[in-house]
């Protein structure tokens, strides 16, 4: 891979690799801001390129889009400028979005304007259009707007019209075959409905762009006329232009040329996202969203696309859950059965399921010095695949659940283990059956959304954590709240999620492993976030952060795909606890005390706590927490570790991990 020139005028930017300045216009070729390096040119326009590009910064060097504001004409630059530096504030707003391209940079540089941001690895729709074969049908369609329209709802919420929705501006990115919505470029920050109706610069795509985007009054509703333009577009092969609408019939004539025929419903939908006027346009994603739901529910359930749409589309308190649109393929995709929560009013039949790539670290012993008597580590990574969904909360909020296969697995830790305690023994089989867990614990942001949804049996503080941090594990949880947000994330979603029982936990960190931990005989600092001023075993001292870190920062996960599951916060399971193993079930599930059992909580004095006794003895005392924490030492990490505590308990290393199954 080559260096490529940023000069605009330079005739043969392409250089080979480690050229310090450009073979022809010697201009240097040091990477934008000590780090982004152009490697191939991907469009040029009259105002600029767009490189792909290196991020050399990070380890695995991953690939990102820079774009380059270089005007050909001089007397439009000026207003050419500020719709790029619009453009680098709409990604900033909107790219948390995980179906937006998130912003990485924006900057000046050489006189030279710059944004950086995430590339998405995929063909936008336009080009798979040409290169599928056929067009559109009427499930493929559906699927489209379930995936696009919660996108819309998303940006229109934060104030932002795109006012440029065409097919070439959706990526089905090629890992996942998630949609992404591109290019803000012509975005439009509405502050008030007044700015909404007042006259503003004609921009957008002709034929996609709405009549009254025509002549410089955009609304929310001009964004639902794109989406149905770009909709009519792959349903017949061609642009939305004149031949689809018939003056002389006043109206769209795009049915005539379906490749695939539609129901009258669809069609009714599309056409009313189409109408010229808007006082008979949809106003909003939502109402275009619960206008499919209402029609679907009417049409006769022997049609086939009825029977089809009624697993597509959700009851309308929840319409930010995309489903991805798949490439037709010839082996249908998974699909797995949840069980439903019994006070939701609607829920998805099925959890379809989708891989991802993850690296996997193993520390192994290093011997180095004279005769091999220095013991080192040396940590050595591959790359797995799971499975997995993705469960929409509201606004984009997302959390992802990875399969977890069934299986049967030994249960504690051996004598023989550095640091075994008592209560880790004895050793026994337990027999797991499969079901989903989060790749990380529950973050703020993730808590932040479910907060605000009704209350079942108790309050939730908004923001309890100690070390903020949206991407951070929520913390300060005890174990009632984490229960709290199971349940109302069960309501909100329509299947059931909880704590994992102890035994799903260990059987989910383990991962196939025996050892103390998933990474192996020993740990490090540098895979996960603990005291590093202690080692365990063979295992390298470090840092010792004192705090939470990111989910998923040290991108080293087991051999399930799960991040965290060593250090950062403690998790809390749904069991009682148990003093040791002795007549533990050999199956996974929660391990209850015996009636006859002694539940009263007991301090450090031998007295009996007063803190929430109500509650603490009514739910059989002590609950339990598993994984250690950012400021726990090593051994405290390990997948066998056992910690208990009131249920009422809250700390800044106390979070947790959901499960469904």
């Amino acid at each position: 891979m080559g260096y490529y020139c940023l000069n605009p005028n330079c005739q043969t930017p392409q250089n080979p690799e480690g050229a310090k300045t450009c073979l022809k216009c010697k201009e240097s070729l040091a990477p934008l801001l000590g780090r982004y390096r152009p490697s191939d040119a991907l469009a040029k326009g009259a105002f600029g390129k767009t490189f792909m590009a290196i991020d050399e910064a990070k380890p695995s060097k991953p690939k990102c889009v820079i774009k380059q504001f270089a005007p050909k004409d001089p007397n439009s630059a000026s207003i050419a400028l500020r719709l790029f530096q619009h453009e680098a504030e709409q990604l900033d707003r909107l790219g948390k979005h995980p179906q937006i391209p998130e912003l990485m940079a924006h900057f000046e540089q050489d006189q030279r304007q710059y944004i950086v941001q995430e590339f998405v690895d995929g063909q936008n729709l336009k080009d798979e259009l040409k290169t599928r074969g056929r067009c559109f049908d009427e499930t493929e369609t559906i699927e489209l707007l379930r995936n696009l329209l919660p996108i819309l709802t998303f940006i229109h919420e934060s104030g932002v019209i795109h006012r440029d929705i065409k097919p070439d501006n959706i990526i089905r990115r090629s890992v996942d075959q998630s949609l992404f919505l591109i290019d803000f470029g012509a975005a439009k920050h509405a502050v008030s409905e007044s700015a909404l109706a007042a006259p503003g610069t004609v921009i957008g795509t002709p034929h996609y762009d709405a009549p009254e985007q025509a002549v410089g009054q955009s609304t929310f509703a001009s964004d639902i006329y794109g989406l149905a333009a770009t909709c009519i577009h792959l349903m017949t092969g061609e642009s939305p232009n004149y031949r689809l609408y018939s003056h002389a019939e006043g109206g769209w004539v795009w049915e005539q040329y379906l490749k695939f025929p539609v129901t009258d419903q669809l069609a009714s939908v599309l056409n009313k996202m189409l109408a010229r006027d808007l006082k008979h346009r949809f106003k909003s994603a939502a109402e275009v969203l619960k206008a499919l739901q209402v029609l679907l529910n009417a049409s006769s359930p022997s049609r086939s696309t009825a029977g089809i749409v009624s697993d597509l589309i959700n009851s309308d308190h929840d319409i930010t859950k995309p489903i991805v649109l798949p490439i037709p393929v010839k082996i249908p995709p998974k699909r797995i059965k949840p069980k439903k929560s019994s006070d939701a009013s609607t829920s998805l039949s099925v959890f379809e399921l989708k891989t991802f790539k993850f690296p996997v670290a193993t520390v192994a012993a290093k011997q180095s010095g004279l005769f091999g008597l220095i013991t080192n580590c040396e940590v050595f990574k591959t790359t797995k695949e799971a499975e997995f969904f993705t469960g929409y909360i509201n606004l984009g909020r997302t959390f992802e659940m990875v399969f977890i296969p069934s299986g049967t697995f030994q249960m504690g830790s051996p004598e023989t283990e550095a640091e075994h305690k008592l209560h880790e023994s004895p050793q026994h089989l337990v027999k797991v059956d499969s079901f989903f867990i989060g790749k990380y614990p529950v973050t703020q942001e993730q808590w932040d959304m479910v907060v605000t949804l009704p209350r079942v049996n108790r309050d939730l503080k908004p923001a309890p954590s100690n070390f903020r941090g949206l991407n951070r594990p929520v913390e300060r949880v005890s174990w009632y709240h984490a229960v709290e947000f199971c349940a109302r994330l069960s309501k909100k979603m329509g299947q059931i999620y909880r704590l994992p029982t102890e035994s799903e936990w260990e059987y989910a960190c383990r991962a196939g492993t025996t050892s103390p931990f998933h990474f192996g005989m020993a740990i490090t600092p540098d895979l996960a976030n603990y005291n590093g001023e202690k080692a365990y075993g063979f295992g390298a001292k470090g840092k010792n952060r004192r705090e939470t870190t990111t989910v998923g920062g040290f991108q080293a996960a087991n051999a399930f795909g799960l991040y965290d599951m060593h250090g950062n916060v403690w998790e809390w399971c749904a069991d009682p606890w148990h003093e040791n193993y002795n007549g533990k079930p050999d199956h996974a599930q929660i391990w209850e005390n015996d009636r006859n059992e002694d539940t009263e909580i007991y301090e450090a004095d031998g007295t009996i706590s007063q803190v929430d006794s109500h509650e603490n003895l009514a739910d059989n005392g002590y609950r339990i927490l598993r994984g250690g924490s950012w400021g726990n030492d090593p051994w405290d990490c390990r997948s066998a570790s056992r910690l208990r505590d009131l249920p009422t308990s809250e700390y800044s290393d106390y979070g947790f991990r959901i499960v469904c199954s």
